[in-house]
């Protein structure tokens, strides 16, 4: 997950992202274009009148404007991911706060599924030995 925090400048969310998802996707495209199966984007807009990081306590964290799911083949697709990143980074400097946007990287795992009473296992949990 791709995580990113737009600067003073930006001039907000929708115009944020509409900035930057064809940078992202020029980028992957370039570098990254055979190691990605799926991609989607959350677009945090603050609702008006409304101060949620103040409610849920977290009035001086920052705001993620923009999360990105990048749905990768595999481990050795980090690489690839880290190149397109960059990439990204180094065209939007003047858009993005840089000192707070991040790159996560995890495995999806099945935990519990009630509606198909499947429990939870530890045998089938995903492990990352090498990393």
């Amino acid at each position: 997950m791709l995580w990113l925090s737009g600067s003073s400048e930006s001039g907000g969310e929708a115009q944020l992202e509409r900035s930057l998802s064809p940078k992202l996707f020029a980028a992957l495209e370039a570098h990254a274009a055979s190691e990605i199966w799926g991609l989607s984007v959350n677009i945090g807009i603050q609702p008006e009148g409304m101060d949620l990081a103040a409610y849920f306590g977290g009035s001086s964290m920052p705001t993620f404007h923009l999360v990105y799911k990048i749905l990768l083949r595999g481990r050795a697709s980090v690489t690839a991911v880290r190149k397109a990143q960059k990439v990204l980074y180094e065209s939007t400097q003047d858009e993005l706060d840089q000192s707070k946007s991040f790159v996560v990287f995890g495995i999806e795992g099945l935990i519990n599924d009630i509606g198909t009473n499947t429990r939870f296992d530890p045998r089938r949990q995903p492990k990352m030995l090498d990393l």
